[in-house]
């Protein structure tokens, strides 16, 4: 800018759920998490200084002129941006066949193309899960269209979003999430709140606030089968494909790499966390080795957060009573990151927390969300 030069910007308008992402979508939520890294804004300016000074080619000139009128809006339905690069392919193909001839473009065209075949057969090769789940065009789509997008930090509006027991009808766990709902309202009257659950229409009527599919239904579709059964050898299985298939899904998008590992269901809710300030976790019985899967569900959950910078606030639990080392393993790894831990039972809880190696000022006996 101070040298006179015209900053390039983003201007990109989101496409509606409703639509279907074309190739120019697809190519647009690509740069924008390109030029998310600030190495490579780095390099591209330093080249967009380049070809706009007044000894550039006139090559150099052209295609400056459709990246700053294509490549950096998306407003022309008649020429998207994919044609704008084939606009500056041919520019820079005719320049360099008037410099180097024909043979030579040819030889250097065969050996990109098959450097290009080497590089796509060892990373297909040798990654099965990445060539099942990445290779097809569809799957690509959907993970574009679920979080294609990076977190809009909030306007000194906190977004809280909620995970407890609600959602089933029972009087005890709807009367705490009610209650932290208006305590959040007392405290931060413009926070905007949003609640996991596996019912949303039913919490949506009693409660009045936005709602998303529970983790135990986008992602262990407790609704529909016996994966949430930790009576079930297949819950097992589950958790273990879940595991790393969502937090490797959970480094890449953190590192804003355009790779998903899971579906789109599982995909919506990574970027439900990512795009909200705080987690809490409102109390109840669940947090013990006696609902395994229960136990299980939230510290995978709580893990993810800490990878996408989601920090976790838990309240008025009960803790503990852990069955074997796996329920204390999975407890410590998925709590120890916690910010603050409530508790409403005065000593015990603490005690089973202290086994694990959890303890700390952040630790401290409360009472029940209700009260």
């Amino acid at each position: 800018a101070k040298q006179g030069i015209a900053t390039p910007t983003f201007d990109y308008p989101k496409p509606k759920l409703t639509e279907e992402i074309c190739e120019a979508d697809r190519a647009d939520l690509f740069f924008i998490k390109i030029f998310k890294r600030k190495a490579v804004r780095k390099i591209f300016l330093k080249y967009w200084i380049k070809i706009h000074q007044e000894n550039a080619s006139a090559t150099s000139k052209q295609i400056a002129k459709y990246l700053g009128a294509k490549v950096f809006t998306h407003r022309s339905d008649t020429d998207p941006p994919f044609k704008a690069f084939r606009v500056c392919m041919t520019y820079i193909t005719k320049d360099m066949l008037s410099k180097m001839g024909l043979g030579v473009i040819i030889n250097l065209l065969r050996k990109v193309k098959r450097g290009l075949g080497r590089v796509k057969r060892i990373i297909f090769a040798r990654n099965p899960v990445i060539d099942r789940h990445l290779r097809s065009s569809d799957s690509m789509i959907e993970t574009f269209r679920e979080w294609g997008y990076f977190k809009e930090k909030s306007q000194g509006a906190p977004l809280i979003l909620m995970a407890a027991g609600h959602g089933y009808g029972n009087v005890g766990d709807e009367a705490q999430c009610g209650a932290c709902i208006g305590r959040w309202r007392r405290v931060a009257p413009d926070c905007s709140i949003t609640l996991f659950t596996p019912n949303p229409a039913y919490t949506v009527a009693l409660h009045d606030e936005a709602c998303e599919w529970a983790p135990r239904v986008s992602w262990f579709r407790a609704n529909t089968s016996n994966c949430y059964d930790d009576k079930q050898p297949q819950f097992y299985r589950t958790y273990r494909s879940l595991r790393w298939r969502l937090l490797l899904s959970a480094h890449l998008m953190r590192r804003g790499i355009p790779i998903l590992i899971c579906n789109a269901r599982e995909a919506r809710t990574l970027q439900v966390i990512q795009n909200h300030d705080l987690l809490h976790i409102s109390g109840g019985g669940f947090l013990t080795g006696k609902t395994r899967s229960r136990l299980w569900e939230n510290c995978l959950l709580m893990r993810i957060c800490h990878i996408l910078g989601t920090p976790v606030l838990l309240t008025g639990h009960n803790i503990g009573v852990f069955q074997d080392s796996r329920d204390r393993r999975i407890a410590y790894k998925g709590m120890r990151h916690a910010r603050y831990i409530g508790l409403r039972d005065r000593g015990v809880s603490e005690a089973e927390l202290a086994t694990i190696g959890i303890s700390g000022d952040h630790v401290e006996s409360t009472c029940d969300d209700a009260l």
